[in-house]
């Protein structure tokens, strides 16, 4: 990442939860703005995915998938 993505992070991670969602849909919704429901395409494919074999081993709590998310974060800055 950037130096100016790092301060921009910064920055973001102080907003309110709210407003990081809020920010987080934007950037999200940005990247493929042709793409007018991916909510639903998301959805529909994290349903095909917990349908496949095995799909359970896969499984982690939302606590975990926090901390991952978090030690990688970390590892970002």
């Amino acid at each position: 990442m950037t130096r100016r993505a790092n301060e921009v992070l910064r920055q973001a991670l102080e907003l309110s939860t709210p407003d990081r969602a809020a920010l987080a849909s934007s950037l999200i919704d940005s990247l493929d703005p042709e793409f007018e429901d991916a909510e639903q395409a998301w959805k529909d494919e994290i349903t095909r995915r917990m349908k496949e074999p095995g799909s359970e081993d896969r499984a982690v709590t939302w606590e975990e998938l926090h901390r991952r998310f978090a030690a990688r974060l970390h590892d970002v800055r």
